[in-house]
């Protein structure tokens, strides 16, 4: 027995209306998703990106691959403006913790010269 899975990243299709409401608002984010190269490959991935990990899992060729879960994401998740932003709120949350708890820009920095 083979058990495998295949992780979809952004693709468009029909679902995503769910997540505006409607297709021009989708599509004009699949644009803007394309724009800020979020996904390393440059744009978003089709149905035939997909189909096409599916039947390879499903094929004899993947035989000896049992309890993977495969990432067709075109790089999103190992990169790109979406990994960057995630940093960035990182840092931002970080200097919200250091501020609220009364510690000052020029202690950080002092501390970091010292060291």
């Amino acid at each position: 027995v083979r058990v495998n899975s295949v992780n979809p990243g952004f693709f468009p299709t029909r679902v995503l209306r769910h997540f505006g409401d409607d297709l021009e608002k989708v599509n004009s984010s699949i644009v803007a998703l394309e724009a800020d190269k979020a996904v390393l490959r440059g744009r978003v991935g089709t149905v035939g990106d997909f189909a096409q990990a599916a039947l390879f899992l499903a094929s004899d060729a993947a035989g000896f691959i049992t309890g993977e879960l495969l990432k067709v994401d075109g790089g999103r998740s190992h990169g790109g403006q979406f990994v960057l932003q995630a940093s960035e709120k990182v840092t931002r949350m970080k200097k919200r913790i250091i501020t609220s708890i009364g510690i000052k820009k020029e202690m950080i920095v002092k501390n970091m010269d010292e060291q």
